[in-house]
Formats: structure tokens, C-alpha cells, sequence
């Protein structure tokens, strides 16, 4: 599988936000899933971190980090392979949605899909498409 590369002047790394969502589970097993999608992105050689999290106004004890958000590096070329791990992760429960942001410069593209609703040609599809409007391309 690609792997990504640290950014230098002729490789794009993409900051890629990635949003999971689950019915009926509770904090606790939020962060579990968070944390097992990260696992398995991470063993396509992507790049991600735990989203920090935000204090409220005035609390003084907050949760450090923000669950169910993960955010990556990658480049371009590893975006079929993120959405193929995807799509396994998210196809393991009927209830787990995942909404993907990624951006480049001035443009992002925010996305939010089930792979029960998406063959994988619709999620090769989508991929394609969401590296065109990064690009500037249509397709």
C-alpha cells in the first residue's frame, strides 16, 4: 500500500479532517473506535493524530482531546488506500458514518458517506473527485 512521504517542495501533503459518527455508543467507545481507525489507517503508513481538545469557556477540567476526530497527512496518491480502509472500518457496523474533510490551499471538500450506500467503484469515484476539486480539475 502507499505510503506517505514528510512534505517537501514537489510532494503535497493533504491535511485530511476525518469526523466518525455512531449510533448508541458512549464516550468510551467512541474513543476506542477513533483510536482502532487510527491503528489501521496507520498501517497504510498515513500520518494521524488524536484532534486536541477545546476547554469550554470556564471550565476548569476538559477532555484533552476531541473524540471521534482523527487528523492526517497524506499525500494524494494514499487517498485510495485511506478510503479503502475506510470503507472496511465503517462496513463492520451499519451504524458508523464517517464525514471526511480534506483541503488544499483555499479549497477543501467535505464529504460525508456510509460505503453501505457506495460501491467501491462509487468510492473510487469519490476519490477521484474529491482530488479534481483539489486540484482544480472537474471531472
Amino acid at each position: 500500500m502507499p505510503k506517505s512521504s514528510p512534505q517537501t517542495a514537489d510532494v503535497v501533503v493533504l491535511p485530511v479532517t476525518i469526523q466518525i459518527t455512531t449510533a448508541g455508543v458512549d464516550d468510551d467507545e467512541l474513543d476506542r473506535l477513533t483510536r482502532q481507525l487510527r491503528s489501521e489507517l496507520e498501517e497504510t503508513g498515513v500520518q494521524s493524530s488524536l484532534a486536541p481538545g477545546v476547554a469550554p469557556v470556564g471550565a476548569k477540567v476538559f477532555d484533552p482531546i476531541t473524540l471521534g476526530i482523527l487528523l492526517l497527512k497524506v499525500v494524494p496518491t494514499a487517498l485510495p488506500a485511506v478510503a479503502s480502509v475506510l470503507q472496511s472500518w465503517i462496513g463492520r457496523d451499519a451504524g458508523r458514518m464517517v464525514k471526511l474533510s480534506v483541503k488544499l490551499g483555499d479549497r477543501s471538500v467535505d464529504v460525508e458517506f456510509s460505503p453501505h450506500q457506495m460501491s467501491a467503484a462509487d468510492v473510487n469515484g469519490l476519490v477521484a473527485s474529491v482530488t479534481g476539486s483539489l486540484e482544480g480539475k472537474t471531472t
